[in-house]
């Protein structure tokens, strides 16, 4: 049996801050971050979340064969590591593309009353709830909250419609399936003031500030418009001159298609944003875009200081990141959110 190492795992955020921990051969080098009070962002600590991907500068840190990760083998090939599955085998340093104030927000629980549930489409229905006298919940625009199913155990994963500036009401998007177990309490029991529990916020896709006068080009597919218009809203909001704006956002069908009168009153708000609307499967009166939300972005729309927001399925995430890395972009300017529908 080997003699257990220990090793010096440094950590730069992105406002420059630099932590310095040690950590062992038989831990994660998220457990001895953790146990040295470093503010890593982090949720499910299963590698199923991707919340505390971080980038290798240099050492060696490998992940867990006995744990699956979410990244894709090319994203391991560029050096990128989730903290929660990975052990280091070396002295390593590492960045991460937040900062330190940003990772040392702390998860809260919190009770709200249902304000309005609107269906959308056939399979989306907007949920707006309100927090309760007492409780609160800080966000920044692009993450998400865990809802508690009630009488149940059992939470399921949305990001806020909403921004910060709206607090203390949220809104969330959710694509409703057959089967699904927050899908069927919407459709058959939810009713206006009924109380949720939740908690959070949790994960690494928020709005970079520090990038809030660059070309912003934002692609979304489904549900995965919501964190976009709480990014959307909190550039509204933020004093100054606005970005350049391009969202792109689709459906798979027309028949399934929601959001144009959201996105038209973002428009009416704001003079600089412009959007294209997209479905793979269109009928006869649709008069938008066919194909996906990343087939309606070409080169022309890449500038040298852009910023992307990526939010959908994992297909649509990934084919992004390659597209527009081959576009020109620099992938740490490239920020993406898978989700799946539960």
């Amino acid at each position: 049996m080997s003699a257990v190492q220990s090793y010096e795992v440094s950590v730069q955020f992105s406002d420059g801050d630099i932590a310095v921990f040690p950590v062992t051969s038989n831990e994660t080098i998220l457990e001895g971050a953790l146990k040295a009070d470093v503010p890593i962002l982090n949720q499910c600590q299963s590698g199923s979340c991707g919340s505390c991907v971080a980038v290798l500068e240099d050492g060696e840190a490998t992940p867990l064969a006995t744990q699956a990760g979410c990244l894709l083998d090319s994203e391991l090939a560029e050096g990128r590591r989730l903290l929660c599955s990975a052990r280091a085998f070396s002295d390593c340093s590492f960045q991460v593309d937040y900062t330190t104030s940003a990772g040392a927000a702390t998860p809260a629980a919190a009770n709200v009353f249902i304000d309005e549930i609107a269906w959308l489409s056939s399979d989306v229905v907007r949920l707006g709830v309100e927090l309760a006298e007492g409780d609160w919940a800080d966000f920044s625009p692009g993450q998400y909250m865990r809802i508690n199913i009630p009488n149940t155990e059992i939470y399921r994963s949305y990001s806020m419609s909403s921004s910060p500036e709206q607090l203390p009401k949220l809104e969330f998007l959710v694509r409703v399936i057959p089967g699904g177990l927050f899908s069927e309490f919407l459709s058959t029991k939810a009713r206006v003031d009924d109380i949720l529990k939740l908690e959070g916020p949790y994960g690494s896709f928020f709005w970079r500030e520090n990038f809030r006068r660059s070309k912003h080009l934002l692609i979304a597919g489904g549900t995965g418009l919501a964190p976009l218009l709480s990014i959307l809203d909190q550039i509204r909001a933020a004093p100054g001159k606005k970005p350049d704006i391009t969202l792109s956002f689709g459906c798979a069908s027309d028949k399934t298609f929601f959001g144009a009168d959201i996105l038209d009153l973002r428009k009416a708000w704001m003079p600089t944003l412009e959007t294209r609307l997209t479905v793979d499967d269109a009928g006869e009166s649709w008069s938008g875009l066919i194909g996906n939300p990343l087939q309606a972005i070409s080169t022309d729309d890449i500038e040298s200081d852009a910023v992307a927001y990526v939010c959908g399925p994992p297909g649509l995430v990934n084919s992004s990141k390659k597209v527009l890395s081959d576009f020109g972009m620099s992938e740490s300017r490239i920020f993406a959110e898978r989700f799946l529908p539960e």
